[in-house]
């Protein structure tokens, strides 16, 4: 996958117009799927072609088309150019009233207020999601953990993520996961977290360019933009999550 610098300045309108449609498919799929001690109902898919909600009823899914920018349900298909996050959310609540859901979709927070999507803006956040969806399969391929979960993109922070229990009672766990950016670190980033906290964690030397964050939270973070231009900046990402493994 041919990857290439962002500027991430560029990238905020239509970053803030995905995540809020993010929540509208995370809302509703909320409705359906069952709820999780692990808040695994509130995550959603990401794929080569953009982002999806899981596996709804006989496979019924939510699609959010990156490729085409357009949100399809099931036989429904709705070009999104041109509409603001509250008229999709209009659409979306009109096609549940079609089926035998009778809830109304919960309350939602939105930030975008924007009627247009860079058709630009949204490849490169479609390529991005989908490389760090690829990084996360391959940690968890090249581990020996037997219990990782699943991987999945949660839109209230609209990052992708995936967390490794290193106890049988889950009291301690690491996150690695990936973000378009957010109002601690204003570019896409890869990141790894633990719960809870200690100084052997923290006191783990990483591997350049790779650093510790300790504002907004505290953990280890590797910039997109600081490792892109590497020859094989896929394998790069890869070792920089090992590094935290044990």
């Amino acid at each position: 996958m041919y990857m290439d610098k962002v500027d991430y300045e560029d990238l905020k309108t239509t970053r803030d117009y995905l995540q809020d449609i993010s929540k509208i498919i995370g809302k509703v799929q909320q409705l359906f799927l069952p709820f999780s001690p692990n808040d695994w109902q509130r995550g959603l898919e990401v794929n080569e072609n953009g982002i999806s909600s899981q596996d709804l009823d006989d496979g019924l899914r939510i699609i959010l088309d990156l490729s085409e920018l357009q949100l399809i349900i099931g036989k429904h298909c709705q070009k999104l150019d041109g509409l603001s996050v509250k008229e999709v959310l209009k659409h979306v609540q009109d096609w549940l009233n079609s089926t035998d859901k009778t809830e109304k979709i919960p309350e939602i927070e939105f930030t975008s207020e924007s009627k247009s999507i860079d058709i630009k803006q949204a490849q490169i956040i479609k390529k991005l999601l989908y490389l760090a969806e690829k990084s996360l399969v391959e940690l968890e391929k090249s581990t020996k953990s037997e219990k990782f979960s699943p991987i999945l993109l949660y839109p209230h922070h609209f990052d992708l993520s995936i967390t490794r229990p290193v106890n049988k009672d889950d009291a301690i766990s690491y996150t690695y996961g990936f973000s378009i950016g957010d109002e601690n670190i204003a570019e896409p980033y890869f990141y790894v977290t633990k719960y809870p906290e200690d100084n052997n964690f923290t006191g783990i030397t990483l591997p350049k360019p790779s650093y510790w964050q300790t504002k907004g939270f505290r953990g280890a973070i590797l910039k997109y933009n600081d490792i892109v231009s590497d020859d094989d900046y896929f394998k790069l990402i890869c070792d920089y999550f090992k590094v935290t493994i044990d």
